[in-house]
């Protein structure tokens, strides 16, 4: 862990992010297993057949196989609206917790972007990423978790 924080990330979020993904996984209540790298390039048409390509075989919730589709692809701008528009299709479609999905896109936001920075590649979508995650969950559940 780094206690003084890591480029962009203060310690403070380092922790914070932590502490969610500790909550999470201690208030995980049905596992599945995952395919961990579901996003818009892994998903493939050919004529009328959808293929899912290159799983990493997780075990977890439902709500955190959708934060690689989250992540891919984000704008520059408007990074919470694209979210949030995603997050509602998930849900309505879906049946999941949106508040979770919100919890784990902050966590694994922040621990991509740790790898980012420790590869020393460009890290700055995902410091958008983890701000939108941020500002969502305070819109709908007027706190900072």
């Amino acid at each position: 862990m780094y206690p003084n924080g890591i480029d962009f990330l203060s310690s403070e979020t380092l922790q914070n992010a932590l502490a969610v993904f500790s909550e999470l996984n201690r208030t995980s209540q049905q596992l599945f297993l995952l395919h961990g790298d579901l996003h818009h390039d892994n998903i493939l048409q050919s004529g009328e057949t959808w293929k899912i390509i290159d799983p990493k075989g997780l075990i977890g919730e439902k709500e955190y196989e959708i934060i690689p589709f989250l992540l891919n692809h984000l704008p520059k701008k408007n990074v919470a609206e694209v979210v949030d528009h995603r997050i509602n299709i998930f849900v309505q479609e879906l049946n999941v917790s949106k508040k979770r999905i919100l919890l784990w896109g902050y966590a694994h936001s922040v621990l991509a972007m740790c790898w980012l920075i420790e590869d020393r590649q460009d890290a700055a979508s995902f410091l958008r990423a983890i701000e939108a995650f941020q500002h969502l969950y305070e819109r709908y559940y007027g706190y900072k978790k």
